[in-house]
């Protein structure tokens, strides 16, 4: 009988201080400080974020369910839906009081057995949506990685204490989502300079960092209020940091096998380059059940490893580790 999958983040696959699983080094091949304009240079960012409030969670997936039913060409009462409708269980039995059955069905029975179904339908939606809170809007980021060419720093919002070096990454522990935010504004404005007439800039890149990692940093910024650092600043006119989403350039430039793709798992990518795959023994998915349960070194520790991942996958994407030949 096979061994059940442990979740949580085994301690020997803690990143090494600033080497990145493979054995790839960082540092990157023909810098040339005399070069008239700078080369790039190369933040990678990975968040993770838990799940809202359970009241939070209620509302939204409530939301999300009269807005779907709107939207449904076979349910438009749902477009009539009363504003204080704030819970999952009042959503269904709204929208499950106001569905009709087909005109070709009469039969009571069957329309009292469609009726279940359609109940059936919308818990089973209602759960998915729920399985998926920790990528609401909504949802705190609770900790932030950032890996470069200097070495991998994780900003925690889950713990107080200030720096501190755990597993050989350094870690800024802020408290709280707002402080967390500040810090790592103030440490990405050094370190991610824009473009200028001297330099290329520093250019941002993630996994998926285009569909999630930067919509949610910006959104995040934008709820508490706060500007958000230089290199997630939009604005006409202006010279913006180039963004490289690692999931976009592997579709679109390393794989023949995936190519039709729209998206991809990081764990299949890993695979496909043959790099150590610590997907398998945890997740993103799990980090709002491990915070639940005041797991947050185990987060943190993930959270380095994951950024450390996705560094050393561009790095032999783009042919700037210097181990290669």
């Amino acid at each position: 009988m096979p061994k059940k999958a442990s979740n949580r983040v085994p301690a020997t696959l803690k990143p090494p201080t600033f080497v990145p699983p493979g054995g790839i080094s960082l540092a990157m091949q023909g810098r040339n400080s005399h070069a008239e304009v700078q080369p790039l240079n190369f933040i990678a960012l990975d968040i993770e974020t838990s799940s809202p409030p359970d009241a939070v969670v209620e509302r939204v997936v409530a939301k999300r369910l009269l807005e779907r039913a709107a939207d449904d060409d076979e349910d438009e009462t749902a477009a009539t839906s009363p504003e204080n409708i704030t819970t999952i269980k009042a959503a269904i039995n709204f929208l499950v009081a106001q569905w009709q059955p087909p005109k070709s069905v009469t039969k009571q029975e069957t329309i009292d057995a469609k009726r279940e179904e359609y109940r059936e339908s919308l818990t089973s939606k209602a759960e998915n949506l729920r399985e998926k809170s920790a990528l609401f809007d909504e949802a705190p980021i609770v900790c932030i990685g950032a890996c470069g060419f200097e070495g991998l720093v994780v900003f925690d919002a889950m713990r107080t204490g200030g720096p501190v070096v755990e597993n050989g990454v350094a870690v800024i522990k802020c408290g709280s989502e707002r402080d967390m935010l500040v810090k790592f504004r103030d440490w990405l404005d050094i370190q991610a300079a824009p473009p200028s007439d001297t330099t290329a800039g520093t250019a941002l890149i993630g996994f998926n960092i285009l569909g999630f990692d930067l919509p949610k940093l910006r959104g995040r910024y934008m709820k508490h209020g706060l500007k958000p650092p230089l290199a997630l600043r939009t604005g006409d006119g202006e010279k913006l940091n180039t963004v490289i989403d690692i999931m976009k350039t592997f579709l679109n430039f390393c794989t023949v096998d995936f190519r039709s793709r729209k998206m991809i798992a990081f764990e299949k990518v890993l695979d496909h380059l043959g790099l150590p795959n610590y997907k398998k023994g945890v997740n993103g998915a799990q980090v709002p059940e491990m915070h639940k349960k005041k797991r947050f070194a185990e987060i943190v520790r993930y959270n380095a490893i994951d950024v450390h991942g996705e560094f050393a996958a561009w790095a032999l994407m783009s042919g700037q580790g210097q181990s290669l030949s």
